[in-house]
């Protein structure tokens, strides 16, 4: 629930952090790609923008159409489009595919290299520009292209169907450049040239940038421990019992960027936010895209997953109840199957092919979590198995049989534990713990992982949640974009607090994160007083999802506002060294 003023007790002083990085940047660099391609449609300005990124780069440019076509036809590039009009727009595309994949550039000289607005539209030229570099997608508003090629009177594209105004040739070319770019440099409206620069180099640092995660209780990683986002999600759970996060900075987005996501349908909008989490090194744009639609074509609505129902003019309820399980824990986890295929499918281990999924549940994430992999049809489910471990008399009736009705050994196990949530959890973390020490007996043949938030593939999942809980309000006309807003957000593991504090450090417009908690209330007394104490006996409530003391993510949420490992292992061993039953205070 959201309310854009509420009277409500002040937040810690953590949550009011407004932008920051959250993340500590102590990645180390690599090695820049060999080339640069600047893709985009025709007027975006890549020819000016690679001329001022090659001098600030000292690399040298390269513009397709008049330093390689013109030469290598032997004429202007306009009046081979002109020759070659009569047969057609797919022999004009054919022509400049055919002679664009002869550009080679010498290994001892980095370019920086713009395209023509057509190349990227022949999947031969796009396999081409993968072997001369990495591609960034200069993003432009339509509205600001039109403008400038009616200012400049260009009228020489070509056009994929006669008569066909710029607005539909900008809409036909632009589901070429999404299958084209490595990188997305968003310009906002009305951008200037060094605007424009400075949004592409910004992508050019995150191509010199290492993928690297660490574990909240240690950083000492050497170079060549450096964990990629696969790594994270198979692993789930660092060795040393921490859990892992990023290890560079995340750029947040700016206002007048998310003002261009107004219009955007769902899956386009997490696109974009995703495609900012995960490099894409690990997950191409273009695959990343094929997994998001494909896990929300199981929801009610896939173009509108999110409704937003209204208790009066500034305080609204966020529906996130439209998935196949009707929890909120759908929308991360119809990805997760799919990351720990990628996963296994790239690692070279075949030891690490066979995966043995753990969950603990306290009572929606185990039938999300079941359904989601149940859907994996495309792979031998008996190489990915699932066991849900839930407290058993401690969830719904509904729940339960929900649960069960997955139940379906050996592919899916549902186990009722003798106890809470909290118990559940420390048995999953148990497991890990005797995996990394190679005391798990099942170790031999399956490597373990795990789908709670625990696992970092599942805060990436819930972030985009949050952008589309914003959009919809802004959608519904309720919001204009840069207002900001309370999210108020029932809280048990802190899983999907966290993420929403990581949306507020991307740029969401988030004024103040309202944790609500119940008589299982360890986070309110944490908030209000710095002491996290568990010294306490669960009360099952009506409420049971939230009937957890022991939060997993508030160690996340702890790195990343004290930026120190240490200070996470002394706080963390404190609780480990006395069975859980301490308290610890964090100071300002």
């Amino acid at each position: 629930m959201f309310q854009n003023h509420v009277v409500l007790r002040q937040y810690v002083h953590y949550l009011k952090i407004q932008r920051v990085s959250c993340i500590r940047n102590l990645a180390s660099r690599v090695k820049p790609p060999r080339n640069i391609i600047l893709c985009g449609a025709p007027g975006s300005g890549k020819t000016t923008v690679a001329k001022m990124l090659g001098q600030k780069l000292g690399w040298k440019t390269l513009d397709v159409d008049d330093d390689f076509l013109e030469p290598f036809w032997g004429m202007p590039v306009a009046e081979k489009v002109k020759q070659l009009e009569p047969e057609g727009f797919q022999a004009i595309l054919s022509a400049e595919s055919d002679a664009f994949c002869q550009l080679d550039l010498p290994e001892d000289t980095g370019y920086v290299v713009s395209l023509s607005g057509s190349i990227p539209m022949c999947p031969n030229a796009r396999s081409h520009m993968c072997k001369l570099g990495e591609t960034i997608y200069i993003d432009v508003p339509p509205q600001d292209i039109i403008r400038r090629l009616g200012v400049m009177k260009v009228d020489r594209i070509f056009k994929h169907k006669p008569g066909a105004s710029i607005q539909e040739v900008l809409n036909y070319r632009g589901q070429f450049y999404e299958q084209a770019h490595d990188y997305r440099a968003i310009l906002p409206e009305a951008a200037d040239k060094s605007t424009a620069l400075d949004h592409v180099y910004e992508c050019v640092k995150r191509m010199t940038q290492s993928e690297a995660f660490v574990s909240t209780r240690s950083n000492d990683f050497s170079a060549g421990d450096r964990l990629t986002f696969l790594d994270v999600i198979l692993q789930s759970v660092a060795p040393d019992g921490g859990l892992y996060c990023p290890d560079y900075d995340i750029q947040p987005f700016s206002v007048d960027q998310l003002k261009r996501w107004e219009d955007l349908a769902w899956t386009d909008l997490i696109l974009r936010v995703q495609e900012r989490l995960i490099h894409p090194r690990s997950i191409k744009p273009q695959t990343l895209r094929q997994i998001i639609d494909v896990a929300y074509s199981s929801f009610a609505d896939p173009r509108n997953p999110i409704d937003i129902f209204s208790l009066s003019d500034d305080t609204h309820i966020s529906e996130l109840f439209h998935g196949p399980t009707a929890s909120f824990k759908d929308f991360p986890l119809q990805q997760l199957p799919h990351f720990y295929q990628l996963a296994t499918d790239s690692n070279t281990n075949t030891q690490l092919n066979k995966l043995l999924v753990l969950v603990a549940t306290s009572g929606d994430t185990g039938g999300a979590t079941l359904d989601a992999f149940k859907r994996l049809q495309d792979r031998d489910q008996t190489s990915m198995r699932t066991v849900v471990l839930y407290p058993f008399g401690n969830v719904s009736k509904i729940q339960q049989q929900q649960m069960m009705s997955y139940h379906d050994p050996p592919s899916r196990h549902v186990c009722g534990v003798l106890g809470d949530f909290d118990d559940c959890q420390r048995f999953v973390k148990q497991a890990f713990r005797d995996q990394a020490a190679g005391e798990n007996n099942l170790h031999s043949e399956f490597q373990l992982c795990a789908a709670n938030s625990v696992n970092w593939g599942r805060i990436v999942g819930q972030i985009g949640m949050h952008f589309g809980t914003y959009f919809q309000l802004r959608k519904k006309k309720m919001i204009s974009t840069g207002e900001q807003v309370d999210f108020s957000i029932p809280t048990g593991n802190f899983g999907n607090i966290y993420s929403a504090y990581l949306a507020k450090c991307m740029g969401l417009p988030i004024n103040r994160l309202i944790m609500a908690s119940n008589e299982n209330n360890v986070l309110t007394n944490f908030v209000e007083d710095g002491i996290l104490d568990v010294r306490r006996k669960l009360i099952p409530t009506s409420s049971p999802a939230i009937d957890i003391l022991q939060p997993s993510n508030l160690e996340r949420f702890l790195f990343n506002v004290s930026r120190n490992s240490r200070t996470t292992k002394i706080l963390y061993d404190q609780l480990a060294n006395s069975g859980g039953n301490a308290s610890f205070r964090t100071t300002s």
